[in-house]
């Protein structure tokens, strides 16, 4: 009887009270993209607001290395970066709700590609249009005469209606 007590006891010390000593928190990590800059921050006097002062100490915005939609899904990188391709369409909530032809009824997002008649998943990247400026300027719903024009976007790799996508878009030039 004194024997199954230790046992217990010595069962309990050593498997059941590490649980109660361990933390459940969840932790804080430094991640300063999923920071967002108020849109009263955000210069949209200019519809065309990449500005050549703004990047690399006055590079162009066209720069060397601004990524195709191709390399920009198949490249593993850090930070934001530059991406050129055409406007093909719109999309919400997914894939399977994308629209590749006028008249456009999402203004949530647009579809880029390395061309304009581009509609397969696995080359096209959805860009999320949250902030103001950029979502009233670049939006199809508003701006139909966007749709198929070649754009450059500055901002970040993310998974986004559940495929390749880009957010915080901060800039962007329209051509």
């Amino acid at each position: 009887m004194i024997k199954n007590r230790l046992l217990l006891i010595l069962f309990s010390l050593v498997f059941i009270l590490p649980f109660f000593t361990t933390s459940c928190a969840k932790e804080e990590l430094d991640d300063d993209s999923s920071q967002e800059i108020p849109d009263e921050e955000i210069d949209t006097t200019d519809t065309d607001y990449l500005d050549e002062e703004d990047y690399d100490g006055g590079e162009s915005p066209i720069r060397d290395d601004t990524l195709s939609v191709a390399e920009f899904i198949s490249c593993d990188f850090e930070g934001g970066v530059f991406v050129e391709g055409y406007i093909v369409g719109a999309c919400t909530m997914s894939y399977k709700y994308a629209e590749f032809e006028p008249p456009f009824s999402h203004p949530q997002a647009l579809l880029i590609a390395d061309s304009p008649n581009e509609r397969s998943k696995s080359n096209i990247v959805a860009v999320e249009l949250k902030r103001k400026g950029v979502k009233a300027d670049l939006n199809l719903v508003d701006n139909p005469e966007n749709y198929h024009r070649k754009i450059i976007l500055y901002g970040y790799w993310s998974v986004y209606l559940h495929m390749n996508g880009m957010r915080d878009v901060g800039s962007y030039k329209v051509e």
